[in-house]
């Protein structure tokens, strides 16, 4: 990189503190020429590091005070050297300051420019630059702690870890091809096959957690399903603490399928009050049926509301079918009143002992919460550390390494040459790399980055 960038590197809008950020071979120049210690002499590559108190100055006009921190290459996030000046954080001030460096010489980064400069200096790999965006985007703590991992590097290392066992394993076999008078692959296809289905295995499972890592980022889907007038909709705004949901004693007052995230301990739903599930003659009604009925379908979490008041009808063995074997909390509502369905009838009609809530008083409501957040984990499984591969890309490379592996599970299996199963090895090693960024395009990458803020 030949040319030195600027950008604001902090968000918009006021707070106390903004950074404006400069790297590239003319940082310290740039900075120099725009400023003005209070004591001392100019900014200099020495004193990488340290804060200086100064002005920003533009000619003979002050614009701002502000801290200077320096970095020499290649000890700074782009691994180029870099000067950060720290201001006061009013929108006007950062871009005075922003556009004095624009003027001493420097362009206007791009979105993404500072992150991209990282990754082709070697200060990160390709899906640590994607997790500094997935740390900065995350909505919940659970998140936030798997961007963490992926951004200190433990991704990499599960992805290093599986290629370097595809490398051996296909250096074995090129080995006993190159010389099989005094050197042989011991085990034969077979044992290459095994090992590659023992790796694609491993691969599956990354696939898997990764997936529900990203519904732990986007917001778990969850929806209450019941018949009309259980008190889905009632439920809804307990939950929430506000009234979202209109709420009459009318059956089948909800229409259409209401969505509201929902934070629960470090994880956030997507909650869905749907339209009560019956049989309808109304064609409003039956639209809002059958969208309950697709979200339902489309939910990773069910809670199903059997009525208090009610007993237990053929609409409510319906609806248990399409719960039971799906990750769900079965709840009994309206406890606050004398009802016509007891715990006990709602055991033996279904297995399970449900949890008694009244949405009106908020009985049950706390327990509600604890079971959601139990639920939740047992289906995602592994904690953070299973979750990195999020995004698409990254599961798209896990999918395309997986399938290479098989191919060569197959081509063991059929008996057929071992030069065969080395391309297919080596095509999952390549896929594996495009997780770092090691076989990437330049237009892809330059694709991932512009998805950056500007200043990161």
């Amino acid at each position: 990189m030949t040319d030195t960038i600027a950008a604001v590197a902090t968000g918009l809008g006021q707070a106390g503190i903004g950074i404006v950020r400069i790297s590239g071979p003319a940082a310290f120049s740039v900075a120099r020429a725009i400023f003005s210690p209070a004591t001392g002499g100019p900014l200099s590559k020495e004193e990488a590091r340290r804060a200086r108190l100064g002005w920003i100055i533009d000619g003979e006009r002050r614009i701002d005070q502000v801290l200077a921190l320096p970095f020499a290459a290649p000890a700074s996030y782009t691994g180029e050297d870099v000067v950060e000046f720290s201001g006061h954080g009013g929108p006007l001030v950062l871009d005075e300051i922003l556009r004095a460096a624009l003027g001493a010489g420097a362009r206007l980064a791009e979105p993404g420019e500072f992150s991209r400069r990282a990754f082709v200096n070697g200060k990160m790999d390709l899906a640590q630059a994607e997790a500094v965006m997935e740390l900065i985007g995350a909505r919940n703590e659970a998140a936030r702690r798997s961007a963490a991992l992926q951004l200190a590097g433990a991704a990499a290392g599960r992805v290093a870890d599986l290629r370097a066992r595809v490398l051996d394993l296909t250096a074995q076999i090129e080995a006993a091809l190159d010389d099989p008078d005094n050197l042989e692959f011991e085990g034969g296809p077979e044992r290459a096959g095994r090992e590659a289905a023992q790796i694609r295995a491993e691969l599956e499972r990354l696939l898997e957690h990764g997936a529900y890592g990203r519904k732990i980022a986007e917001g778990i889907p969850a929806a209450i399903i019941g018949k009309p007038n259980a008190g889905k909709s009632s439920l809804l705004n307990a939950l929430l603490g506000e009234d979202r949901a209109i709420v009459t004693a009318v059956a089948g007052t909800t229409r259409d399928v209401l969505t509201e995230t929902l934070r629960v301990g470090d994880i956030h739903l997507n909650l869905m009050d749907t339209a009560g599930i019956r049989e309808t003659e109304d064609e409003v009604e039956k639209i809002g049926v059958e969208r309950a009925r697709a979200a339902a379908q489309g939910a990773s979490l069910l809670l199903f509301l059997a009525d208090n008041a009610l007993p237990w009808e053929a609409e409510d063995d319906a609806l248990w079918e399409i719960t039971r074997e799906r990750p769900h909390i079965l709840i009994l509502n309206k406890t606050d009143i004398a009802g016509a369905l007891t715990p006990e009838e709602v055991l033996s009609r279904t297995g399970e002992m449900p949890l008694p809530v009244s949405a009106k008083t908020g009985e049950g409501l706390d327990e509600l919460r604890s079971r959601i957040l139990d639920v939740v984990r047992d289906t995602r499984g592994a904690e953070g550390e299973e979750w990195f591969f999020t995004n698409l890309r990254q599961q798209q490379a896990l999918r395309d390494a997986a399938e290479s592996l098989k191919m060569a599970e197959e081509t063991a299996a059929g008996g057929l040459t071992e030069e065969l199963m080395t391309t297919d090895l080596m095509d999952a090693y390549e896929s594996l790399g495009r997780i770092l960024g090691e076989s990437v395009s330049d237009d892809l990458a330059e694709e991932i980055f512009a998805k950056f803020c500007m200043g990161k």
